[in-house]
């Protein structure tokens, strides 16, 4: 994720609302409203750290294990537990120069609420957001398998070679599951059961799962924002998002709408066709000149890589530079990628996915297994140890 100067500039500060939201936690803070602890459980619960899954720019991803009101081998479940980095935004500093731990703890629970109101089976789903007073955990379903980021080993190789290509059936097969997944998150609803105009934000390769059952699920709703943070004045004089993959619109600092993750998704459908980064920039300025040549360049290495003309008029209406000529909605999108896809080439089916994923990233997948494994011999070791000193 990347923090930029803007195009143009509108200030003050963000807006960190989420009344349009459904109450799906029960939260408890002190006098100053800080969150010091949220229990969503009856009961014990505690989480085993097994192993890191992912580090980004504020938090790590762990694989772990939840246990239920007890040590028993058989309580288990694997989970992924998300906690934030030590430091959060320098707007968010203490005196001392240190970051809040009470600024990340309300920014995890800001995704934790956001992410829970979204109901998909392609969007990995929260399951629990604990803060014990010293370290908040976002605990996440644990969708075993790659991201999308893992199809692009070079991160979409500025070569231009078909190296990294991944098969347009497969290609249409992934997309079409992201975007099931958009329509959701585009989709909620709050408490009135009116839509919140959630967005995103920052569709990504790493913010997008591709599960061993074939599935895209979508990750990661720390910049998601609805339309009523939307429509706040916050400060558009820092850009959030991942560089390579922001909208014309969202590189000027513009109020967003749903169409800003159609634009980031027909990125990820060209990169996945092509193998291919569609533009860069290091200023916001640069990725707003780069986007609006954008369509022009993406027919070309299109064409070169001889994807068939309906798929590639379907990826570049996605990629209109001006949001009013894309698709309106995540489902449109979905329509018209499949038309175009079972004329030509054909779409690809979950358990087709599945089987490139396994085939493609075999050793990974195989020793992530093997590593769960070992965990539960060592956990049913040391609970039957306990049980036997217990019984002494």
């Amino acid at each position: 994720m990347a923090t930029l100067k803007p195009a143009t500039v509108t200030p003050p500060r963000a807006s960190a609302s989420t009344s349009a939201l459904p109450p799906t936690f029960r939260v408890r803070g002190n006098d100053s409203g800080i969150y010091r602890r949220a229990g969503f459980r009856s009961g014990a619960v505690r989480y085993e750290l097994i192993e890191l899954l992912a580090c980004g720019g504020m938090a790590s991803v762990f694989l772990a294990a939840q246990f239920h009101g007890g040590h028993g081998a058989n309580l288990d479940r694997i989970v992924a537990v998300k906690t934030p980095h030590p430091r959060l935004d320098p707007l968010d500093r203490n005196d001392d120069g240190g970051c809040s731990a009470d600024a990340q703890d309300r920014a995890l629970l800001r995704e934790a609420r956001i992410g829970a109101s979204v109901r998909s089976p392609n969007v990995v789903q929260t399951m629990d957001f604990v803060d014990d007073g010293e370290r908040a955990l976002l605990v996440l379903e644990w969708a075993e398998g790659v991201s999308l980021a893992d199809l692009l080993p070079s991160r979409a190789c500025r070569s231009g070679g078909h190296d990294h290509a991944v098969p347009a059936a497969i290609a249409a097969g992934v997309v079409r599951s992201l975007l099931a997944g958009l329509d959701a998150v585009h989709a909620t609803r709050g408490a009135d059961g009116r839509l919140v105009g959630l967005v995103h934000r920052d569709i990504t390769p790493g913010n997008v799962l591709l599960g061993v059952d074939g599935r895209a699920r979508i990750s990661d709703f720390g910049l998601a924002r609805t339309a009523a943070d939307e429509a706040h004045a916050f400060d558009r004089t820092r850009i959030e998002g991942t560089a390579r993959y922001l909208a014309p619109e969202q590189a000027r600092g513009e109020r967003l709408d749903g169409r800003v993750d159609i634009f980031a998704a027909g990125i990820l459908l060209f990169e996945l066709l092509t193998g291919t980064a569609l533009y860069g920039g290091a200023s916001a300025n640069e990725i707003v000149e780069a986007a609006a040549r954008g369509a022009e360049l993406a027919a070309r290495v299109l064409d070169d890589h001889a994807v068939p003309s309906g798929i590639a008029a379907v990826c570049l209406k996605a990629l209109a530079f001006h949001r009013d000529a894309r698709f309106a909605t995540a489902r449109d999108f979905a329509h018209a990628l499949d038309r175009a896809s079972r004329t030509t080439v054909g779409i690809a089916s979950h358990d087709t996915v599945a089987r490139y994923v396994d085939a493609r990233f075999v050793k990974r997948l195989e020793r992530q297994r093997q590593r769960i494994a070992e965990w539960r011999s060592v956990n049913a070791g040391a609970t039957a140890n306990r049980t036997r000193v217990s019984a002494a």
